[in-house]
């Protein structure tokens, strides 16, 4: 009897070894089956016809960033000058379908299926929205955010009632530093133009810099350029009238004995106003 009990024993602790190793393998293959997290949404590719006889052209409704093409039986370029318009035209009659993907800096990726087609009568094609509202953004190298987040970063902060009030005057015009935010890792300057004229002021050329203060006689004065990484644009600025605007750039301290400067001038370089300000000024920046 002892030893049929020392059996049934052995019998029940291995059935409960087998039974709490199935166990621990469902759990294993449970964790498993929950470690990928996320799932694909397929985009669907628009198609395009592409012909040997004659150039095909793509206009997009925002600028270019990028564009991957994966035969080279098919030429694609973007048109000098311009930068939201590419030309297509196969180098290779009858080349099996192939794929087209241009980054837009809207962040949007537009994909296209290039087919080719001994004639077509339509040459010119314009990208249009389908109103579907559904974004698939890219992020565009040095930017820290996809630029759809930008613009409106932009639109926010310069539309905030300024705190600051660091003004230049030069040439009718007037260039004022009215804000500093920190948003989407970036420092936004906010300014704002006014034309005391009625000519009305065009903005060609934007310089942001930092200088010495003291500028010593024989010792070159060392400038550092500050390159924005957003910035939403100045318009016409109309005649007796103002325009706010807003530029992100990567947060920078302007050291002791330093200022940073904002330049702007018109195309012709004709009307230029130069804004300067102490370094302690940006030491002031709120969150936007």
């Amino acid at each position: 009897m002892k030893s049929m009990f020392l059996g049934r024993t052995a019998l029940w602790g291995f059935v409960r070894e087998i039974v709490l190793g199935f166990l621990c393998m469902g759990i294993v293959f449970s964790l498993r089956a929950q470690e990928a997290g996320f799932r694909l949404e397929g985009i669907e590719s628009r198609t395009l016809p592409v012909t040997g006889r004659k150039m095909t052209n793509v206009i997009f409704p925002v600028a270019i960033a990028a564009g991957v093409r994966v035969s080279k039986d098919v030429l694609v370029q973007k048109v000098k000058g311009v930068e939201n318009v590419i030309e297509l035209k196969a180098l290779r009659r009858d080349f099996p379908p192939t794929n087209l993907s241009v980054y837009g800096r809207d962040g949007r990726l537009y994909s296209f299926v290039l087919r080719y087609v001994d004639d077509t009568a339509i040459l010119n094609f314009r990208v249009v929205g389908d109103g579907d509202g559904v974004m698939h953004p890219v992020r565009l190298t040095g930017w820290p955010v996809d630029p759809e987040t930008l613009r409106a970063s932009a639109r926010i902060v310069a539309a905030r009632r300024g705190f600051l009030h660091r003004w230049a005057a030069a040439d009718g015009l007037l260039l004022g530093l009215t804000g500093v935010y920190l948003r989407d890792s970036l420092l936004w300057l906010c300014l704002q133009m006014k034309d005391l004229t009625g000519m009305g002021f065009s903005p060609g050329f934007l310089r942001i810099y930092s200088e010495e203060r003291k500028k010593l006689k024989r010792t070159a004065s060392q400038e550092v350029e500050l390159s924005p990484v957003y910035c939403s644009g100045f318009g016409i600025v109309p005649g007796n009238g103002r325009l706010m605007t807003a530029v992100g750039l990567y947060p920078f301290v302007v050291g002791r004995g330093r200022r940073l400067v904002v330049s702007v001038a018109d195309p012709s370089g004709e009307r230029v106003v130069v804004l300067k300000v102490k370094g302690k000024v940006l030491l002031r920046v709120r969150r936007g």
